[in-house]
């Protein structure tokens, strides 16, 4: 079976030359709006992606707080690109929406150049990229087994119930649109 996976959203700096950022569609843009474009790499050009960037970051959690998908209680795992080396774990605090998810791992670091929000196959991903390497963090959805032993714990044994299998579901790849 085919692996599901594709970019939700990402920062300017990931996408400027995608079809969706490109000067091709900068052009376009100041056509449809009665300007004249500017050069290729102008500070007028930049100032568009980064517009189109942050609407992409709006609209989606905009959309995300409205679907089925945001309900539900998540746990963040990670693997994080540091200076000296890397370093595996998961965020002991649950979530109470994949918004809340998806902004701690954006916010988690201040020093990210880039990021991306995927969708691989029954989970969300953030990349987070930076100076020393890219953190990824993955966010999974808790099961009814999860929820009773990590979300209404006080002091949850966490290392148990995250490498278990029955701790997490799949999240619907329509998750952000149902």
């Amino acid at each position: 079976m085919k692996k599901k996976e594709y970019t939700l959203f990402q920062s300017a700096g990931r996408c400027y030359d995608e079809d969706g950022y490109n000067y091709e569609a900068y052009v376009e843009y100041c056509q449809d709006n009665g300007r004249e474009p500017e050069a290729e790499g102008s500070q007028d050009y930049w100032d568009w992606v980064s517009d189109m960037a942050e609407l992409d970051y709006d609209n989606f959690f905009d959309n995300l707080k409205y679907a089925n998908g945001d309900k539900g209680m998540y746990m963040i795992t990670f693997n994080l690109g540091l200076w000296n080396g890397h370093r595996i774990g998961y965020v002991e605090e649950i979530y109470k929406s994949m918004t809340d998810a998806i902004k701690a791992a954006l916010n988690s670091s201040r020093d990210y150049l880039d990021y991306k929000v995927t969708y691989e196959d029954g989970e969300v991903v953030v990349y987070g990229y930076h100076h020393d390497g890219t953190n990824v963090m993955h966010i999974k959805q808790l099961s009814k087994h999860g929820e009773r032993n990590l979300a209404y714990t006080r002091f949850p044994d966490f290392e148990k119930y995250v490498n278990s299998k029955d701790t997490f579901k799949r999240i619907k790849e329509d998750f952000a649109w149902d």
